[in-house]
């Protein structure tokens, strides 16, 4: 067991990737190596399990080559008011490892956490930069009258050409369903049938896209939320 522990943690250190994790109360935070703590970075909110199981990597991946700042919180079993405030006690306690209330901030959703990221944004989405929705179905029945893409994020939705969960289909519908809103859309396809591989494969669509609307962020001043909303 001491063997294979230091061959981890030599492959660990190899990769240069993920130089400190935290786990804290409220979620997980990767952050990437050599990242000082007055260097402003995309930070990406991820649903629990796809920073570092084995079916995603993602934050492994994202950061091999990039500055980007990856919070994995669970949100799972939780309503829209609910997530909101987990996500936004993360990001506060976040906010004390790393000072990042003037980085860009990006929600992701992936599979069914699409649709709960979606309404999550729907109650207030002026602290965020961008919806990112991958291989996931969204509910429009909740849109509020007067929604328009001036006073909601960006949304990038990506989605396997053969998804066996979310159909492309239905993907390029809710693609046109959004724009028909006024929304700012970007849809991105990945050729694969594998349901987890558009998370990976869809980093480079992911990069551009925080890219694009990462603008210039008005420091924001972080209240801790001690409890849920029932």
């Amino acid at each position: 067991m001491k063997n294979i522990f230091m061959i981890l943690i030599i492959l660990v250190s190899f990769t240069g990737v993920i130089a400190k994790t935290n786990v804290g109360i409220n979620g997980s935070f990767y952050m990437p190596k050599g990242l000082s703590s007055n260097v402003k970075v995309p930070v990406i909110i991820v649903e629990k399990g796809l920073a570092n199981s084995n079916f995603s990597r993602f934050a492994i991946e994202i950061q091999k080559n990039n500055k980007v700042i990856v919070i994995e919180v669970n949100i799972r079993a939780l309503n829209a008011v609910q997530a909101k405030e987990k996500v936004m006690n993360a990001l506060n306690e976040c906010n004390s490892i790393q000072k990042i209330n003037e980085c860009p901030w990006f929600w992701m959703g992936f599979s069914a956490m699409a649709d709960t990221t979606f309404n999550a944004l729907l109650l207030d989405s002026k602290d965020f930069q961008g919806l990112i929705s991958i291989n996931g179905p969204i509910s429009l029945t909740k849109i509020p009258k007067g929604l328009q893409k001036e006073n909601f994020v960006p949304i990038l939705l990506i989605n396997g050409t053969s998804d066996p969960v979310f159909s492309i289909k239905r993907a390029k519908k809710l693609a046109q369903d959004l724009k028909k809103l006024k929304l700012s859309v970007t849809f991105k396809e990945i050729k694969t049938s594998n349901h987890m591989k558009p998370i990976t494969s869809g980093i480079p669509a992911i990069l551009k896209f925080i890219k694009s609307n990462g603008k210039k962020i008005k420091k924001r001043e972080l209240k801790k939320i001690e409890k849920l909303k029932k």
